[in-house]
């Protein structure tokens, strides 16, 4: 190894020593702040996490009480009860007015579980050829 190479070495290993203790000392707020790309006013916190620190609204999917889910699947059974000779999920979807996709299976789910354990209704078939009659 040459004094060059030797030097260069020292030097990195110095600088690297003394960054880890800056980096140690420093609060979360002075390293957002000083983060390439961060803005200098506002240190970089996620939207939600600013949303629950300032009381606002965020965009996280509401969880359903069970009351919610039991008067959804009372407006399921009665979607149901209006087709003796049954019906599938999807056009019981487009009477409900919930969007296509994969969105309106979340919001459907639960309550229809509930409507069938309740034995509100039954079905028949799997998958997409399912059909929902009244108990």
């Amino acid at each position: 190894m040459s004094k060059l190479d030797a030097v260069i070495a020292d030097l990195a290993e110095r600088f690297a020593v003394d960054l880890l203790a800056a980096l140690k000392g420093a609060s979360l707020a002075d390293l957002a702040t000083n983060v390439v790309g961060a803005r200098a006013s506002k240190p970089a916190i996620n939207t939600r996490a600013r949303a629950a620190m300032s009381g606002g609204a965020s965009k996280a999917r509401h969880r359903r009480s069970l009351d919610e889910i039991k008067k959804f699947a009372d407006r399921i059974v009665a979607v149901v009860k209006g087709h003796r000779d049954g019906i599938s999920a999807e056009e019981m979807k487009s009477i409900l007015k919930l969007a296509r996709g994969r969105a309106s299976h979340k919001v459907i789910a639960k309550p229809l579980s509930h409507a069938l354990t309740s034995k509100r209704i039954t079905k028949t078939g799997t998958r997409r050829s399912t059909r929902y009659f009244p108990a």
